[in-house]
C-alpha cells in the first residue's frame, strides 16, 4: 500500500528560509553578537533589518496555509450554513 505524500516541497522550502532569515535576524540585533556583526558586515546586516523582518509574515502565512491543508472540508450544514 502506498500512501500518497500532501507536503509541497517549494512551501516547506520557502518556510525553512523564512525561519533562517528570522534567526539571522535575532542574531544580528539582538544581545551581544549584534555589536560584534555590525562593523564586520553593515551591508548584510542593513538588509537584515530592512528585509528579514517581513519573514516573520510569511513564514506565520505559510505555516497557517500548511496547517489549514490539513483539516477535511465541512461538511454541508456544518456551521449553521
Amino acid at each position: 500500500m502506498s500512501q500518497v505524500s500532501s507536503r509541497l516541497p517549494l512551501l516547506d522550502t520557502a518556510k525553512g528560509l523564512a525561519c533562517a532569515a528570522i534567526v539571522a535576524h535575532h542574531l544580528a540585533f539582538y544581545g551581544p553578537m549584534s555589536d560584534i556583526a555590525q562593523p564586520l558586515a553593515p551591508d548584510l546586516m542593513a538588509w537584515l533589518y530592512d528585509y528579514a523582518r517581513m519573514a516573520v509574515q510569511i513564514f506565520l502565512v505559510l505555516g497557517g496555509y500548511l496547517a489549514a491543508g490539513n483539516h477535511p472540508p465541512a461538511k454541508p450544514g456544518a456551521f449553521g450554513m
